[in-house]
Formats: C-alpha cells, structure tokens, sequence
C-alpha cells in the first residue's frame, strides 16, 4: 500500500503552524497603521531631558553610592534613559536649549568640584581655581558635586527641574539669568563671588 502524499502548499504550511496569508496581510496592516500613529505619544522636552540625563550618566561616573561605577555603566544608563525620555518631561517642560545647555554644564561643574574634593560652596566661590556651579538658596554650601548631580534642582542653573523654583544663593551666582531664561553669562556653571 502506497500512502498518498499531498504536495507542499497553503495547507501544508498551515498545518506545520505558520499562520494564513491573510492573517498577515492584516496584522501587517494593523502594525503599520499603529506605527503611524502610535509612535507620537505628544511628549514635549524630549530632547532636553536626553541632553541632561545624558550628562548625568556620565558625570555621576565612580560617584560614591552611584550604581555607574565605569563606561559600560555611562552607556547603560544613557541607553536607559534615551527610551525613559521618550514620555518627555514632567508638567509638559520645554526648557530653552540655553537653559539646557546651562544646566549640563552645571552638572560637569559639579563633577569638578567633587573630583577636586571640594564642597561646592568653596567650588563656586573659586577656591582652588576650580569653578563649580551656584546653589539654590537654603541648600548647604557643604553638599558635594555628587549630591548635586544626583538631585540637579539644587543647581541654579537646572533648578527649572524643581516643581518650586528657588532663587540662587550668593556664592557663585552666575546661575542667576539661566533661571529667569537667560544665557546666565557661563551658562549658569558659576561666576565669580564678592
């Protein structure tokens, strides 16, 4: 007895679990049609929130308690927020690029001091001809570069992260104009005191 063999086809495929045709011409569609529209979530400050998320996976490198302990972790965590920023700022913030711009360097600055051992209050105000970032009033002048980048609403110059927006302390005040929208003479990163 011969066993009669059907020829390899639609149905042959089929029964082997690969879907119909027109099963994917319709999921084809669907996806498509999604990816058009689903794609834009409506977020605002994209790109801002990339630019300083960015640069605090790298300045917060080796900083004591940071889980980015060496350049794997920086690519990690800016891959990690590359896709986080995706849903864009809090409260629809689109902060000007100045201000942006203002604030990564406040968080470079702030790795300075803290790689120069320095309290960022003595960093603002220049001591050891270092320059560090200003403060916000009522934070410490003893809270370290890692502390701030850690929570960067404590600079000035990226205080527009803080739900309530403080005014800069006197040491280091070049923070000041970035705040109100400016270019904050060095980008907000310091000034010179007294």
């Amino acid at each position: 007895m011969h066993a009669t063999r059907r020829p390899l086809g639609p149905r042959s495929a089929r029964a082997a679990g690969a879907p119909p045709t027109g099963a994917i011409r319709t999921a084809v569609a669907v996806a498509l049609a999604l990816g058009v529209h689903g794609c834009d979530t409506g977020a605002t400050g994209v790109d801002q929130c990339r630019s300083i998320e960015q640069a605090r996976c790298g300045a917060i490198q080796g900083c004591p308690g940071s889980p980015v302990e060496n350049d794997e972790d920086v690519a990690n965590c800016e891959l990690f927020y590359r896709d986080e920023c995706l849903h864009g700022m809090a409260d629809g913030m689109s902060p000007d690029p100045v201000v942006v711009d203002a604030c990564v360097n406040a968080l470079w600055a702030a790795r300075t001091c803290w790689q120069a051992n320095l309290a960022l209050g003595a960093c603002a105000a220049g001591d050891a001809g270092v320059q560090g970032p200003a403060l916000v009033l009522g934070v410490s002048p003893d809270v370290d570069g890692c502390t701030a980048i850690m929570m960067p609403e404590i600079l000035q110059a990226c205080n527009f992260l803080s739900a309530t927006p403080t005014p800069a302390s006197d040491a280091g005040a070049g923070g000041d104009a970035a705040a109100q929208g400016g270019a904050g003479g060095t980008g907000g990163a310091g000034g010179t005191s007294g």
